[in-house]
């Protein structure tokens, strides 16, 4: 494929690959393609109309149902849900310029805007009542990080190191509902990394924390040589981590 930089992929129900670059074109490669003759890939099937003076870049995140979220910012920022099939099948008009990637959950996707984060394109359709959490300044991005923990979970960090889990709802009306918190008591650089049973947190001063998924129990503490540097990697039942002092640090996650 010329020109592609790809920002996200996924596979689709015919055997095929669907591709979005960072021009917001769309790309579906078949097992034929790969066995035809055809070595470059030109011409895109769809496209999201970006123009080339756009400078906030695309954020993009594959959704568990064969969809794929893409968000936008300068002056119309919006968020798509585009089919396998490389179409948009739902648009979403957003009254800020997402801050983070789309993060999956109930079957659409969060967008993560500076001050609140809202939930579009769900399973059924409707509306979602948006999460605003502790707003001390409107010009300031409040989240440090947003990680989807299953279909109807994710975990919340915000700049002063709260640590919340938020829960999709529906009663008594669609909302986000935070259920459970923890305080780390400093801020963080780096996103946490969710196992099925475990938190894992790396701190600024080099301590690794290792917290219960469930009530945020924590599990265990672990001094690194120097604080992390790179989002940490799960490797198998493994966590990796790199520290500033060049090593890569393995922990069991077991």
């Amino acid at each position: 494929i010329v020109g592609c930089g790809i920002l996200a992929m996924m596979p689709t129900n015919t055997g095929g690959i669907l591709f979005v670059n960072k021009s917001g074109h769309m790309f579906s490669i078949s097992e034929n393609d790969v066995k035809g003759d055809e070595k470059f890939r030109y011409q895109a099937e769809s496209t999201l109309g970006i123009s080339d003076s756009l400078k906030d870049p695309l954020r993009a995140t594959v959704l568990p149902n064969n969809r794929i979220a893409i968000s936008r910012g300068g002056e119309k920022p919006r968020i798509w849900i585009v089919n396998q099939a490389g179409k948009v099948a739902e648009e979403f008009p957003l009254e800020a310029v997402p801050v983070g990637d789309p993060v999956p959950m109930a079957g659409g996707a969060i967008a993560v805007l500076p001050n609140k984060l809202r939930l579009v394109g769900i399973s059924g359709g409707g509306f979602v009542k948006e999460y605003v959490g502790i707003v001390r300044n409107n010009d300031e991005t409040q989240w440090a990080s947003v990680t989807p923990l299953d279909q109807n979970h994710a975990i919340v960090i915000n700049r002063e190191g709260e640590l919340t889990k938020l829960q999709y709802r529906t009663s008594p009306s669609k909302h986000l509902q935070p259920s459970e918190s923890f305080s780390l008591q400093t801020s963080i650089d780096l996103p946490p990394v969710v196992t099925a049973s475990n938190v894992f947190v790396a701190l600024p001063d080099g301590t690794l924390h290792m917290l219960k998924v469930v009530g945020f129990e924590k599990e265990h503490n672990f001094k690194l040589s120097r604080p992390a540097i790179v989002p940490m990697l799960i490797a198998g039942n493994y966590l990796l981590v790199q520290t500033s002092d060049q090593q890569l640090q393995c922990f069991d996650t077991t």
